[in-house]
């Protein structure tokens, strides 16, 4: 009888699934992780608290608190409110659109303007963004994208991916192999 495996200290298997979530956004999870207390509870006060408040409903210390919100700031979960008027939780468009806004390019206070658009929807933000970005190449301009989400036109068709229909990324590669959802057939089958 052959001897029993040895154990490792990496017992855990290795988990190689498909996430939807970009390495980026994984990461950004995984900065929450200790400051989402401080999130948790802003989110019940539901008015601006500073770091001496947080820290003493929470009973940390208040150089801790302080870290965590300016992890908050950077993930653009919370912004500080003046000085002395402590932090506010951003909204929850801002939450959704910011992200997407951000990684087009655009900066605040141009990102929470937009954010209040009530025409704005994300697909709207990234097809854009993908046709803007196909049609001008090496000339394309953050600007341009700003215009374009302000003016309120309707987005472009898009695919899968939120990408325009024409895209010829990496991630929308594979979309031109998979069977359609309809008819299961490569190339599509269903009727026009």
């Amino acid at each position: 009888m052959p001897p029993p495996p040895q154990r490792t200290r990496d017992f855990a298997p290795q988990r190689t699934r498909d996430f939807a979530l970009s390495p980026d956004e994984i990461a950004r999870f995984q900065a929450l992780v200790k400051p989402a207390v401080v999130l948790l509870l802003m989110l019940r006060l539901d008015r601006p608290a500073g770091p001496r408040e947080l820290a003493d409903l929470l009973g940390l210390d208040e150089h801790t608190v302080a870290k965590y919100l300016r992890t908050l700031t950077h993930l653009n979960l919370v912004a500080r409110s003046g000085y002395h008027g402590g932090y506010v939780l951003l909204g929850g468009r801002q939450l959704i659109f910011g992200e997407a806004l951000r990684q087009a390019g655009i900066g605040e206070p141009k990102r929470s303007q937009l954010c209040g658009l009530p025409h704005l929807t994300l697909q709207g933000v990234r097809t854009w963004e993908s046709q803007l970005m196909h049609d001008k190449g090496s000339r394309y301009a953050t600007g341009l994208l700003v215009y374009v989400l302000e003016s309120g036109d309707p987005p472009p068709p898009a695919n899968a991916n939120g990408h325009i229909l024409s895209c010829d990324c990496s991630e929308c590669q594979y979309l031109k192999y998979r069977l359609c959802p309809y008819c299961d057939a490569y190339p599509c089958q269903c009727p026009d």
